[in-house]
């Protein structure tokens, strides 16, 4: 499920009929850690569709601005999932900007108002109605520097969020780069920034990546994950059976 590299970890020995990966750079982290290709399948994860009937109202629960632009970042909260950049992603923008956007994190530990990067910010912590807290979002931020593939970008995307995200791990076979999100190379702070920058002035884009990203998120379902993995299971028992394979 991750893009790092296995180094002489017995679990991925020659032991393991059937490696399944749930992205291409899951696959090739695999490979270059030397796990043969031949037993590696390649299987998108899937999330299940969203159903929101009232996206959470952050600018009425925040006491925010009625035109501000409402951005998010979902997960753990970890370095890994760059929430240590998003200060310096902030910094970079221009003032208008950062006047503009309101920050919501959703994940972690809940700490209330605050700024961040000279952002205004809300730090909501953990969510139950997830999808529903998405759904207020105007743009997910997603500075992750390594992503096996991206669920939260897939819920974003079904609830017509649009993503700015770094071109690392799984996430560039994800983001369709400006039909449905926006990638910039990784690392990329500056870029991260501008892509920002732009999505936020630019309502008519937001408006086209967030309408195409239903249809883009569709194609991750849990239906066509489930249908990957059991061919994955019927090769395997099919390959167990034929004489000679023990």
């Amino acid at each position: 499920r991750v893009p790092f590299i296995p180094r002489g970890r017995l679990k991925y020995g020659r032991r393991v009929g059937r490696f399944i990966a749930i992205s291409g750079a899951v696959r090739d982290a695999l490979v270059t850690g030397g796990v043969d290709p031949d037993r590696i399948d390649l299987v998108y994860s899937g999330v299940p569709r969203p159903s929101v009937t009232r996206p959470r109202d952050w600018r009425l629960e925040c006491r925010w601005p009625s035109n501000s632009v409402i951005c998010g970042i979902v997960g753990a909260m970890t370095a890994e999932k760059g929430v240590a950049t998003l200060a310096e992603i902030g910094e970079r923008l221009p003032e208008a900007t950062r006047d503009q956007i309101r920050l919501v994190l959703l994940g972690g530990k809940s700490a209330g108002a605050q700024s961040v990067g000279g952002l205004t910010a809300f730090r909501a912590g953990f969510v139950d109605e997830i999808h529903g807290a998405m759904a207020g979002l105007d743009i997910l931020l997603h500075p992750s520097s390594a992503e096996g593939l991206g669920t939260a970008v897939i819920d974003a995307m079904a609830l017509g969020v649009p993503p700015v995200a770094f071109r690392v791990g799984g996430l560039p076979e994800l983001i369709e780069d400006h039909r449905c999100g926006l990638l910039v190379p990784a690392g990329d702070i500056a870029a991260f920034a501008a892509a920002t920058d732009g999505l936020v002035r630019d309502a008519t884009m937001r408006r086209a990546l967030a309408a195409a990203g239903p249809g883009r998120a569709a194609q991750f379902s849990v239906e066509r994950m489930v249908r990957g993995t059991q061919a994955v299971y019927d090769a395997v028992l099919v390959s167990a059976s034929q004489p000679g394979s023990l």
